[in-house]
């Protein structure tokens, strides 16, 4: 991630000043969090197969560049207090971690996307994911507009279902469910 980043707008540039803003017909634009990291759930050791454990690696930053360095990583562990990076593959479903809505929040732990699959997502095939619904379902053409964030995206009646609160929110349950075609989430 470039850190001189302060938000994107819809169409995928990113903007190193946030303002003052021009409005454009059909531009959104979203301010990035100050030091927020988009393709991250801080205080999760998110379900996948270990590949590699790296030691002494001293951030979050490192961390990613060795995931993007190794072809097989599509996430990784990072451990601020210990200052370890823990590179994976299987998104949500491998083993050791896990995706349970009550698990402990650890702090010390971020699990972080590295890899897309879909622009600037990745999906995952055949899950539904725990979460809040940010707004009701609605009917979309074909996968393409349902770039947000976090969605699920039902191939049966074309709909996209947007979300928020990952493992957390009241709606869905974390895991395999084949009335769901992809579970994709923001990477960057």
């Amino acid at each position: 991630m470039d850190s001189r980043c302060k938000g994107f707008n819809s169409v995928g540039w990113y903007k190193t000043v946030v303002s003052p803003t021009t409005p454009y017909l059909g531009l959104c634009f979203y301010v990035k969090i100050t030091g927020s990291d988009v393709g991250c759930l801080e205080g999760y050791d998110v379900r996948g197969r270990d590949l590699v454990f790296w030691v002494s690696v001293v951030s979050r930053a490192i961390c990613r560049e060795i995931c993007r360095l190794d072809p097989r990583c599509v996430f990784f562990i990072y451990n601020q207090d210990a200052g370890t990076c823990m590179l994976r593959d299987l998104y949500l479903e491998g083993n050791p971690g896990t995706t349970d809505p009550f698990m402990l929040v650890r702090p010390e732990l971020a699990a972080c996307l590295g890899s897309t699959n879909f622009g600037q997502f990745y999906c995952v095939t055949g899950y539904d994911v725990n979460g809040d619904h940010v707004r009701s379902v609605f009917y979309a053409a074909d996968i393409e507009e349902c770039r947000v964030a976090f969605f699920l995206f039902l191939t049966d009646k074309r709909r996209c279902v947007l979300k928020k609160n990952q493992f957390n929110g009241v709606s869905g349950s974390t895991g395999p469910l084949s009335l769901i075609s992809y579970a994709c989430f923001r990477v960057y």
